[in-house]
């Protein structure tokens, strides 16, 4: 869950040297599209929370699941905030990017305890997937300063303990 929770993770990271892959009907709309391979419905899990692997909290109810993302998109703000305010000085957002880090330690930890529980994990990823305005939105005014200041030690120092999380 916390990888879900550092960047809104809905799906594999990218290598930025790798090319984007767009469909042959999309380039090409005369192009034939072929079928997909016929798959097989996995069942659907279940509906009540179930014990959790050892090492991991408890199950959150739907109210404590949505009090602790509610405290992610808080973190996430305070960051896109902070490249709003600082973007302009990259030793200043890094410094901004650190700060909301550490006044939102509690939330990470919190998060952290999930992150063995694929359940938990899977639940983040649909709710991150649903809420992708609120989640990006600050986030991607981190991405954009991050173009901006990948060469600033006290902005690379930030990223690393974002990576960290």
């Amino acid at each position: 869950m916390v990888a879900a929770l550092a960047f809104a993770g809905c799906g594999k990271k990218k290598d930025a040297n790798e090319p984007a892959t767009v469909p042959a009907a999309v380039i090409d709309p005369a192009a034939p599209v072929e079928p997909a391979p016929a798959t097989v419905a996995e069942p659907a899990a279940p509906a009540t929370p179930t014990t959790p692997p050892a090492g991991t909290a408890k199950p959150l109810s739907d109210a404590e699941f949505e009090a602790l993302m509610g405290r992610v998109v808080a973190m996430f703000n305070a960051m896109g905030d902070a490249a709003d305010k600082h973007g302009a000085d990259c030793a200043k957002l890094g410094a901004a990017l650190e700060k909301v880090i550490t006044d939102h330690r509690p939330v990470i930890d919190e998060a952290k305890k999930f992150e063995q529980d694929s359940a938990m994990n899977q639940r983040a990823e649909t709710w991150m997937k649903d809420h992708q305005d609120a989640v990006m939105t600050p986030m991607m005014k981190v991405a954009g300063a991050s173009q901006k200041c990948a060469g600033d030690p006290t902005f690379q120092k930030a990223m690393e303990k974002m990576n960290d999380l």
